[in-house]
Order: structure tokens, then sequence, then C-alpha cells
């Protein structure tokens, strides 16, 4: 995990959220704005953007090369990405190269020379339009708690 020494926006006593780095270009879309994907339903995800015209190709990158979309991450949710003992699964990202899903993920991972992606071709603030609109989407709470 990088080691970005940034003040805490707001904590729980489970979780603390810290802003991205200004460096990052971090687009500071609020998490309970954000909209989220369970893995279990990437794959229908997938069918979905493809059937509303938006291409997608998997590949990997330089996990340096990307840039958030959200404003904050949890230290505690990168660490136990870190731990997953789990093949890496892609995350979502645009073609303008923003995370759309997978942020602390990418995080975990952020020193690896690639990383897999599926890159849809669209910029993000139309990617997470569409996220919004998927059927199985949700948001989570300041907590972190997602809800579907």
């Amino acid at each position: 995990m990088p080691e970005f020494g940034l003040p805490k926006v707001f904590s729980d006593n489970l979780e603390d959220w810290m802003p991205f780095p200004d460096n990052m270009e971090s687009l500071g879309i609020s998490r309970t704005s954000m909209p989220q994907v369970q893995g279990q339903h990437r794959g229908a995800l997938i069918k979905f953007l493809n059937a509303r015209g938006f291409d997608h190709e998997k590949k990997y990158v330089d996990p340096q090369s990307l840039h958030p979309s959200q404003a904050v991450f949890s230290p505690t949710k990168v660490s136990r990405a870190t731990s997953f003992p789990g093949p890496q699964r892609a995350l979502i990202v645009s073609n303008d190269n923003y995370v759309a899903d997978g942020h602390h993920q990418w995080l975990a991972n952020y020193t690896n020379d690639e990383i897999p992606v599926i890159q849809i071709d669209c910029p993000i603030a139309e990617l997470l339009l569409e996220l919004s609109r998927f059927p199985s989407s949700g948001v989570s709470d300041v907590n972190g708690n997602s809800k579907y």
C-alpha cells in the first residue's frame, strides 16, 4: 500500500478514510455517490454495458497510469485487499484511465508492474452514469457499508 501521509477525512470505530493525494488527480466523487457492483454481477455488468453500445477490452496496465474517481479511500480496506488470498480480479476502468470500481484493490496493487483491468470504451462520467443504471448496482454509506 502506498504511504500517503495525509490527514483523515472522517473515521468511525472500524475504518479511517483518507483523501487521495492531489498528484493522483482524483475526481473527488463522494463514496456515497459512487455506484458499487458486487463481484458476482461483473459478467452481467459487462453484458449490460455491451448491450448499451459500450465495447470493452481486457488488458493489463501499469497501476500508476490510473486515477481515482472517488474522493477517499480506507487504509483498512486496502490492507484487506493486500492480503486477499484469491486471484486478482480485474478493475473496471474508463477509457480516460479512471477507476470506476475496485479502488481499494487498485491501491493494494499500486506498486505492481501490471494489474488486470476491464477498460470500458467511454469516459468516466458516462461510465459512472451507466454503472448507476445497472440494475444490480448499489452505493456505500459513509462507513463503507454497501447497499444494494
